[in-house]
């Protein structure tokens, strides 16, 4: 059977979709941030992305969250396009 996988910028959109829900949130926006500092992990532009989560920890600005959403699904489109030429 074919199992759909969900790509990155989905579960991180996912996850700050949860966490809008959760009654008890953590106060520390390092304990948030945590599980997803590394999820650009291995894409071209991944410290970038790892940076300016980090500045998002810094300055506890949340509007930001879903320009980075759209910023990691753009990355995945362009490594993706990158494996495809590379395999052919």
């Amino acid at each position: 059977p074919k199992v759909s996988i969900m790509s990155r910028s989905d579960a991180l959109k996912a996850y700050f979709q949860t966490l809008n829900t959760l009654d008890n949130l953590p106060n520390s926006m390092h304990r948030i941030l945590k599980p997803v500092l590394n999820i650009s992990h291995g894409l071209t532009g991944a410290r970038a992305f790892k940076q300016s989560l980090l500045c998002l920890k810094n300055t506890h600005d949340t509007s930001a969250i879903n320009a980075l959403c759209r910023k990691l699904k753009e990355m995945e489109k362009y490594d993706s396009f990158s494996a495809e030429i590379l395999v052919n």
